[in-house]
């Protein structure tokens, strides 16, 4: 995964992910925290990702990473 398509993935799901961490968490930075993380984890195995299935990872870090502070 390049620099390019990292950014365009950021566009694309960054709203929506925002949304389904704000919805579980109820906390404004609890749910921004989720999302950078989620973001991080992706760029640190953007190698291992595919570009198709990055959607359901950054979602599946998320829930995780939430249940986690849950």
């Amino acid at each position: 995964m390049s620099e390019k398509e990292f950014n365009q993935i950021v566009e694309l799901h960054s709203d929506a992910l925002y949304r389904f961490a704000l919805k579980n968490i109820k906390v404004v930075e609890e749910a921004q925290e989720i999302v950078q993380t989620a973001f991080e984890k992706l760029w640190l195995n953007r190698n291992n990702v595919n570009l198709e299935k990055s959607k359901s990872y950054l979602f599946r870090v998320a829930y995780n990473y939430l249940i986690d502070m849950i």
